[in-house]
This record gives C-alpha cells, structure tokens and sequence, in this order.
C-alpha cells in the first residue's frame, strides 16, 4: 500500500467515527433533556455525553484533519484551486465548528443550564447528515467528472441526494 492510499484509509477512518459521534450525540442530548427530571437518567447521559464527546469525537475530529491536510500536501497545493474541494473545506470547517457547538451544548446540560428543546436537538441532528451526503456527492461529481461519466450518472446521483434530503424532511416530520 502507498503512502496516499495508507492515509486516505486513515482519514476515511477517521471521518467515520467523527460522523458516528455527530449523530449520536444530539440524540443522546434528547434523552437527556426528555428525562430532566430524573436525577439518575441524567447522569447515565452526562457519562454517556463526556466520554462520546471527549474520548471519540474530539480525538477523531483531530485525526481528520491531520489526515486530510496530509492528504492535500500529497496531492498537491493546487487541489485548492478545484472547486468540490473548496466547498468541502468549507463544509468540514462548518462540521468542526458544530462539534464545538455540540460541546458548548454538552457543558448547558450538565449545568443544567441548557434552555434547548427535545425537539430542537432532533432538528440539528439531521445537520451532519446532510453535510454528508453534499461531501459524499462532491467527491462522486469529481470522480465522474475524473472518470468522463455521462450526464446520465451526474444526474442520477443529484436525484439520490435529493431523495435522501426529501426522507431526512419525512423523518423530521415524524417527531
């Protein structure tokens, strides 16, 4: 395995387990403020909360950016000159700047201080995956256009995002 590929896997890794802490912790955040009044719930989740935040998402939030920006220097400065990665950058950057939000709204929790609804974390829950699925169709539009795809695929996969988006709606409406 080359060095590219060695990292690209790393970085993929890491980007998983940021994704898995992103949309669990607003659901754990749910919980937590549904279950408010009982004083021994709401420590189970202050545990769950800390260790999910601090011990997984942090850790892996640091690992994706180590690795991508190992990965831009192995593909070269000029990669910001293309615009998927340019917006991209942009959307990691929105990601990380949620993270923190997310441990802004972990510190509300346990200081009981948190003015937020149960509701309000299942809305921002669909935030990352939303990011997502743009990031993941990026990368695809870039590698069909790398790859001379037809119009045809391009198509079919903005009609998959938008399906995607159109359930992430359904679902919301469901709470």
């Amino acid at each position: 395995m080359n060095s590219y590929l060695l990292f690209k896997s790393l970085h993929l890794i890491a980007v998983v387990s940021w994704m898995a802490g992103l949309l669990y912790l607003p659901r754990i955040f749910v919980y937590h403020v549904e279950n408010k009044e009982k004083k021994e719930a709401t420590d189970i989740f202050e545990v769950m909360e800390k260790r999910l935040f601090f011990y997984i998402m942090r850790p892996a939030m640091i690992f994706t950016w180590v690795f991508g920006l190992v990965l831009i220097y192995l593909n070269g400065i000029d990669i910001f000159s293309q615009l998927w990665f340019q917006i991209k950058i942009v959307l990691v950057i929105l990601l990380s700047a949620y993270n923190d939000y997310l441990g802004r709204c972990l510190v509300t929790l346990k200081n009981s201080t948190n003015t937020r609804s149960a509701k309000f974390f299942r809305i921002i829950n669909e935030i990352p995956t939303v990011i997502l699925i743009i990031v993941v169709f990026l990368f695809c539009e870039q590698e069909f256009a790398r790859q001379n795809k037809t119009k045809k695929e391009i198509f079919l996969a903005i009609a998959f995002t938008a399906c995607m988006l159109f359930l992430q709606d359904y679902r919301l409406n469901l709470h």
